[in-house]
C-alpha cells in the first residue's frame, strides 16, 4: 500500500503537468500511456539499493515499451523523450549500475535509452 501511495505521490506531479497545455495534448495522452508502462521501473531505477531486483510489473512495462518502440520508427525517440521530460520534471536522478543491470534483469534488450543525460534529439525518427 505504502509503495502504491508513493508511486501516485510520484505520478500525479507528472500528469498535471503534462495535461497543462492543450497544445500538446495527443503527445501528453501518448506520455502518460508510455509513463503507465514505465512507472513501476522508477523506483528500482533511482534506488541506491543495488541488491534490488526489478519488480514483474517494472519487467512487464519494459516489454511493453519495446514492443511500441518496435512498432514504428519515431517510437524509440518518443518513448525517450517522454522519459526524458519525466525525469526532468519529476527531478529523478536514474542510477547508472541499475539502468545498465535492467536488460539483464528483466531478460530483454532495450530499443530506447534511459539515462540522466538523454538526448533524444539525437536519435533517428
Amino acid at each position: 500500500m505504502v509503495r502504491l501511495v508513493s508511486y501516485w505521490i510520484l505520478v500525479l506531479p507528472f500528469l498535471a503537468i503534462f495535461f497543462s497545455g492543450s497544445t500538446m495534448a495527443d503527445q501528453n495522452k501518448q506520455c502518460t500511456k508510455l509513463f503507465g508502462n514505465f512507472m513501476p521501473c522508477m523506483r528500482f531505477l533511482s534506488s541506491k539499493n543495488l541488491g534490488e531486483s526489478p519488480t514483474l510489473e517494472c519487467c512487464q512495462g519494459i516489454r511493453k515499451l519495446n514492443e511500441i518502440a518496435q512498432k514504428s520508427r519515431k517510437g524509440p525517440k518518443k518513448i525517450c523523450q517522454c522519459l526524458e521530460d519525466m525525469a526532468y520534471s519529476l527531478n529523478i536522478r536514474f542510477v547508472y549500475s541499475q539502468v545498465a543491470a535492467l536488460p539483464k534483469n528483466c531478460n530483454v534488450h532495450l530499443n530506447f535509452p534511459i539515462s540522466n543525460s538523454m538526448d533524444c534529439s539525437k536519435l533517428n525518427g
